[in-house]
């Protein structure tokens, strides 16, 4: 009897340390337009990036483990790459 509790036990213990370490990549995509001459980010900076990567964790009941601005010098669009445990 005892040897049963013990695997259940052991078996919702691994259970759990499975669950909190699954983690989920999600990339934004740059979003920006032309407004009078000048390039308007939805993701203009790291803060806009943090915000906008904890609220998509949150849409998944998640917390934001991370988050990576991408700036584009280029294009002038930036994107963001967010993980979400």
């Amino acid at each position: 009897m005892l040897r049963k509790h013990l695997v259940l036990c052991l078996l919702l213990i691994l259970m759990t340390f499975s669950a909190c370490s699954s983690a989920k990549t999600i990339h934004l995509n740059a979003e920006c337009g032309v407004v009078m001459n000048s390039v308007f980010n939805k993701i203009g900076t790291e803060d806009d990036c943090r915000v906008q990567c904890r609220n998509q964790c949150l849409a998944y009941d998640m917390r934001l483990a991370s988050s990576t601005f991408n700036p584009d010098p280029k294009s002038g669009c930036n994107s963001c790459d967010c993980v979400c445990r």
